[in-house]
């Protein structure tokens, strides 16, 4: 258990925390707690970023707009690693201005506090329809194949050992496309790449993929150059069309534990409630 005290000055020091946590903790890779305790501490500090100077994200989410555009996609949408959707707000205005709408948009993290300010963001920006709830990539609470679309953005980044396992996962609960704008260690500069091993970040995602057999339509640099201390890669990978199973469509959510199906039950604390075997929780 780590000092939140502590933590909290390091940070105010801009201080790594995740690499301070398992240099302290002796791990060999970023944990799923490091990483939620860092998000938790950075909460609201993107969209910040995005009203001080949204050009960035802006450039990531017309990347995203132009693939669905380009292949027609429809159906659900999801983002994974959603954080405070500085992206997926973004995209879904894009999106809109073109009259290009998913039936059902929603968007996890494995931060609640990030998860917050993404709900009040997209609230702000008039996107309150998307669902948020919070997850861990390791072990998403979706059925398979629940959704048309998958998405990242920088959310597999500090998972460097875990990406076959974290790829299986997207793939599984994807029903058509895996579009992941990650670092792209193949076209980075050493200076880059050092970096990215420092900080416990992916560094065999295309490896992982092509070793699981998937069916990869693009991968290379998207919207920053090689010389860029944390380049973004984009990863296309087809996963083909399963037939639409209508039960996933009134509800995607799993039980984590149990591995079933959950049914949306009531209210909770203002939002939905989902129940599965002795297991339920809210859904913002």
């Amino acid at each position: 258990m780590f000092n939140l005290k502590k933590l909290k000055g390091l940070y105010q020091k801009n201080e790594n925390l995740i690499e301070y946590m398992r240099t302290q903790s002796g791990d060999k890779e970023n944990t799923t707690e490091q990483i939620m305790i860092s998000y938790d501490f950075q909460a609201g500090t993107y969209t910040n970023e995005y009203y001080r100077n949204p050009e960035p994200r802006l450039q990531r989410a017309a990347v995203f707009a132009e693939i669905i555009k380009e292949k027609n996609l429809s159906g659900r949408l999801m983002e994974a690693g959603v954080g405070e959707a500085s992206l997926l707000v973004p995209l879904l205005n894009m999106l809109n201005a073109e009259e290009r709408k998913f039936e059902s948009v929603y968007g996890f993290d494995i931060s609640w506090s990030r998860i917050k300010a993404a709900r009040k963001f997209a609230s702000d920006q008039n996107q309150s329809q998307i669902q948020f709830f919070t997850g861990d990539l390791l072990n998403i609470p979706i059925c398979d194949d629940s959704f048309d679309v998958v998405c990242t953005c920088h959310a597999i980044e500090p998972n460097g050992g875990k990406e076959k396992e974290i790829l299986q996962e997207l793939y599984r609960v994807c029903r058509r496309y895996l579009l992941l704008m990650e670092p792209c260690y193949e076209f980075a500069s050493e200076r880059a790449r050092v970096r990215m091993k420092k900080h416990g970040y992916v560094t065999k995602l295309y490896q992982s993929a092509v070793e699981l057999g998937y069916n990869i339509e693009e991968y290379g640099l998207k919207v920053s150059g090689p010389d860029d201390i944390n380049p973004s890669g984009l990863m296309i990978i087809r996963k083909g069309s399963s037939a639409v199973n209508e039960e996933k469509r009134k509800s995607p959510f799993m039980c984590p534990i149990s591995k079933r199906r959950m049914e949306e039950y009531g209210n909770a604390g203002g939002g939905a409630s989902f129940t599965a075997p002795k297991v339920c929780w809210p859904i913002l």
